[in-house]
């Protein structure tokens, strides 16, 4: 077996660091934006992959120490352990980072080790500063729905917006007139802000620009933290969007 083993001094407390990797906010501020957190779970996508969202398991987690399981991902990750160990040095955190589980040092080996070296860097340059830049940015679908429909919209004429829809109780016109109060309060929703009944312009450039304010409200890492209230009522945030 071959396993990775890295040191870096991070000038940010051990609780930073470990938030850094186990949070969803933390994860997203170094490693990549496509990621959700349950608990001990996460679930991590990256662009270009195929194969579904790769699933890192917390099996220890202490103020010294995370370590997780690789349970979903590439073949040569699943059943790797991930450690992370924290110790305090002088105001800051001396980090020892290993990845066990390899089966050889083969060129693929060597392009992880490497990877995880940037990724170190980054983790160290987010906890450091705060500052979220992730190595991997994963488009968020709603985010394309979000442009497909501005686009589509933008692209209605005055003069269709008397015309009829699938929905039958709605002209062009009416059906744009009940999407832009939804789509104002959808981002209010996102912020966790009360939701407003105030009259919203129904211009077709207008609605385009509440859709991508929603989309970019939704595509901040605290949006989907917590409970929410949108639609029937009160909910977990993560189904709001």
């Amino acid at each position: 077996m071959a396993d990775i083993a890295l040191q870096i001094t991070v000038d940010a407390a051990p609780a930073a660091v470990r938030d850094a990797v186990t949070t969803r906010e933390g994860i997203a501020g170094w490693f990549t934006s496509g990621v959700a957190v349950d608990g001990g779970v996460q679930l991590l996508t990256f662009p270009g992959y195929p194969g579904g969202p790769w699933r890192f398991e917390i099996t220890e987690e202490s103020a010294q120490r995370v370590a997780m399981s690789v349970v979903a991902g590439p073949p040569h990750w699943i059943g790797a352990e991930i450690v992370y160990g924290l110790e305090a040095a002088g105001g800051g955190t001396v980090l020892r980072f290993d990845h066990t589980g390899f089966a050889a040092v083969d060129d693929e080996f060597r392009c992880v080790a490497q990877t995880w070296a940037e990724l170190l860097t980054g983790l160290r340059a987010y906890a450091q500063g705060g500052v979220p830049a992730p190595k991997f940015v994963v488009e968020a679908p709603l985010a394309e729905v979000a442009r497909v429909f501005a686009d589509t919209v933008r692209a209605v004429p005055a003069e269709a917006l008397d015309g009829a829809t699938p929905c039958a109780e709605f002209t062009v016109g009416g059906l744009l007139g009940h999407l832009a109060p939804v789509l104002a309060n959808s981002a209010l929703a996102a912020r966790k802000q009360p939701l407003s009944a105030e009259p919203v312009d129904a211009a077709p450039t207008y609605v385009a620009e509440l859709a991508l304010a929603a989309a970019a409200a939704w595509a901040e890492p605290r949006a989907v933290e917590g409970v929410t209230v949108f639609g029937p009522g009160e909910m977990p945030a993560e189904f709001a969007p």
